[in-house]
């Protein structure tokens, strides 16, 4: 089975912004697989962009923003929070405030997990150096 950090742009930004080792990331991962029903396949294939419209899916996505701390308990963004991490790992104002945009609440807490997911798909090779 592949690692967290091979599946999700969102979960491997989540993590390596935590600084969590392979093992959490892995057990994060198999916990929100248990508790959300999402398909790893519909996940895996969020890493070349192809984002599922699938709402197990996106309950996957809000298990691990939450867990990571990038949502309340409510499922709110905590963007404090998103933009300190964020600043620790690129240390640059402009890439941070480009991030940010990524960081809108929608209709749902799953909604905002996915659409801030499908937005920072777009930074995927800044993050590069950090894998």
């Amino acid at each position: 089975m592949k690692t967290a950090a091979v599946l999700c742009l969102c979960v491997i930004f989540f993590s390596a912004v935590q600084g969590f080792s392979k093992e959490q990331r892995e057990a994060t991962h198999k916990e929100c697989l248990a508790q959300t029903g999402a398909d790893e396949e519909t996940v895996l294939k969020a890493m070349d962009g192809e984002f599922a419209d699938d709402p197990k899916f996106k309950s996957y996505l809000l298990c691990f923003g939450k867990k990571e701390g990038f949502h309340n308990d409510a499922g709110e963004l905590q963007k404090d929070f998103m933009r300190a991490k964020l600043l620790e790992l690129f240390g640059d104002d402009a890439t941070v405030d480009e991030m940010m945009k990524c960081a809108v609440e929608k209709a749902t807490p799953e909604e905002t997990a996915f659409e801030g997911c499908k937005c920072m798909y777009a930074f995927k090779n800044k993050f590069v150096d950090y894998f």
